[in-house]
This record gives C-alpha cells, structure tokens and sequence, in this order.
C-alpha cells in the first residue's frame, strides 16, 4: 500500500482549515501544513492535526511556497489542498482505497470543482494534478497561478475536490501580483499572459482585458486556453454591445478544435437578444451534450444541459409553439427540479395550452 502526505499552505485561514484537515486525517498517512504569515489562531489549529507545522516567510510567489512543502513530504505520492478546500465523505473513500491501488502512477488528476448552484450541485470544474509522485520530478511552476506540470503515467480519477471559501480575499491580490511582475522587467510566457488577461477580465478592466488576450492569441499556448480567451473575449464584447466581433470571436474559436457548449450557449444568447429565436435555437440544441472527462479546460457544467434546456423552452414559447416549449422546461426541471426560474416558465407555459 502506498502512502500519502497532505501539503498545504496557509495564510489566515481559521475560519476553514480545520475542516480540510478534519477531511485530511481521514486518509493522509502524514500532513504537512506550511505557515506564510498567519496572524490568526490558524498555526495552532494546525498543530491539533499535525506536528509537521512551519513557517516559510512570504515572497510573493506561491510555488516556493508549496515547493518548500512538498520538501518536508516523506510519503510515497504528494496531495496539495488549500485551506478552504472539502473532500466528502464518499470521496474521502476513495482516498483510502486508491492508496491500495496506486501501481506506478506518476500524476492523478483529479476534478476541482469551484462554483455551485443553490442545491450545491457544482456548476463550474476543471481536472487539476492533484497527486504526484514523491520525487524532484514534480514541483510547482510560475508563481501566481502555480502549477505541476503532468507528465509520465497520467490517470484521470473521479474524486472531486470542492473549493467553498468562507471568507471574501482581495479580488486584487493576483492582478497585482502579475502587475509588479511586470513592472519589475519579467517576461511573460503564454500561461502567464493568458492568466494575467484572465485577472483583468475578472476585475471589469475590459478594454485592458482585450489588448492583452489578442496579445495572447499570437503566443503558442495551451489550446484549452485559446478557446477560453475568445469565450471571455466574447462576453466582454456581449458587455460593450459588440454583438459582430462577439459573434466573429466565438466562430474563431472553432479553429481551436471541436465547439465547446460554453461557447454555443453564447452565441444562442446573442441571437436570442436579437429575438432571431430560431437561430437560437440551433444553436441552444448544439450545445446540448456531455461535457468532456479528461480535459485541461475550464467547464461550466450548466452550458451542457439545463441552460440550453430552459432557453429553448424560452425560444419555443416566444414562437407559441407551447408543447415544446413545456417539453424543454421539463428537462431543465429534472436537472434542478427546485428551480425557481424553470418552475415559474413551467406555470406560464401550461397556461397556454
């Protein structure tokens, strides 16, 4: 049986970090939680769970931070979590029983799920290397937006870890992380200029936004990350009512590869706004399919089925067809069947017919 440390670092995170190493514990053979300069009783709750506490003082780059974490792991594989991460109780199961199954995998990836719905069905995922090995091999690059990069034996496992912060961060923090970078003479590669637009487009620095994804697209990254930029360049221009280039940047991004339904949805809303339904429509049916199970890319689970649902029941009502319309609000409702927005549209619906 093979054996796991759990690497974390923390800053001021009392509020979650003992229910991520309440969910540790449970399968970890060793946990390793490194200090960045708490001022809160975050050191000492540590402590109850472990006696490999330390201290690492805070240089601005979160690589070294879980770099030096990853040294103090004496475990066969390496696991990193944040402190306002949540494992459930039948993924925790899956932990224990993996370490009895672990051959000679180099890097399990596994799902981080970062948004959910009301009912808390997560909404927003992407697979991230989770567990790797324990050699020099692995370490973390960049140091904003950290991250190992994969390689040798790679194994995609269904084990969702769930992001649920409990307290609101500096929406700043990373965009002025990437603004002293710069300002300090350091060069951007493409994933660093792809994540540097990505922040300013979080912070409604639009036009800033746009100048630095079209930078991005000359660069060679990642295709997952191309096609990310033309849907985040497609809903800055939705925002600035440039419905032309947000229509011609989600057509561009099918030179990337096969159309994502985050991508079809987009274009389904732009028509819809000019109340062309039936080319809505088509696009809302296109979307409708089972999102991919191994992929780098970000995936926003509701493009894939209750969203195009409900905007065709939406579509259909418009055009009084009322039996279809009742028929894709159905559908929407067996994915959220306490949807306030469906069961509102199902009301209206069967009052037509």
């Amino acid at each position: 049986m093979k054996t796991i440390s759990v690497c974390m670092i923390v800053k001021d995170e009392e509020k979650t970090l003992e229910r991520v190493l309440s969910c540790a514990k449970e399968f970890a053979d060793e946990i390793v939680v490194v200090d960045t300069g708490s001022k809160d009783n975050s050191v000492s709750i540590a402590k109850k769970f472990t006696d490999k506490v330390f201290d690492f003082e805070w240089v601005n780059d979160f690589s070294k931070a879980r770099n030096f974490s990853f040294e103090k792991a004496t475990s066969d594989y390496i696991m990193w979590l944040d402190a306002d991460d949540v494992i459930e109780k039948i993924d925790i199961k899956k932990l224990i029983k993996l370490k009895s199954k672990i051959t000679n995998e180099d890097v399990f990836m596994l799902p981080y799920e970062i948004a959910f719905d009301e009912n808390g069905k997560p909404t927003f995922s992407y697979f991230r290397e989770r567990i790797v090995k324990n050699n020099s091999k692995f370490k973390f690059v960049e140091p904003i937006h950290e991250v190992i990069i994969p390689s040798g034996k790679i194994k995609y496992l269904n084990i969702p870890i769930k992001h649920k912060k409990e307290k609101l961060g500096d929406p700043k923090r990373n965009l002025n992380l990437y603004l002293n970078l710069l300002n300090s003479g350091y060069k951007f590669n493409p994933r660093h200029q792809f994540y540097f637009a990505n922040e300013l487009y979080y912070n409604g620095l639009f036009d800033l936004a746009i100048v630095e994804y079209e930078k991005f697209l000359k660069m060679d990254g990642f295709v997952e990350n191309k096609i990310q930029a033309h849907l985040n360049l497609c809903r800055i221009f939705v925002k600035q009512n440039r419905l032309n280039d947000a229509l011609k940047v989600c057509f561009d991004s099918f030179m990337f590869g096969k159309p994502k339904s985050e991508i079809l949805c987009e274009i389904g809303h732009i028509y819809f706004s000019l109340f062309n339904y039936d080319k809505a429509i088509y696009w809302y049916k296109l979307a409708i399919c089972k999102p991919e199970t191994k992929t780098f890319a970000f995936v926003e689970k509701e493009c894939y089925n209750y969203i195009p649902f409900i905007q065709l029941g939406i579509c259909y009502y418009y055009l009084q067809n009322y039996k279809k319309a009742i028929f894709y609000n159905n559908k929407a409702l067996k994915i959220k069947p306490n949807d306030k927005k469906a069961l509102n549209n199902n009301a209206i619906y069967l009052s037509k017919v």
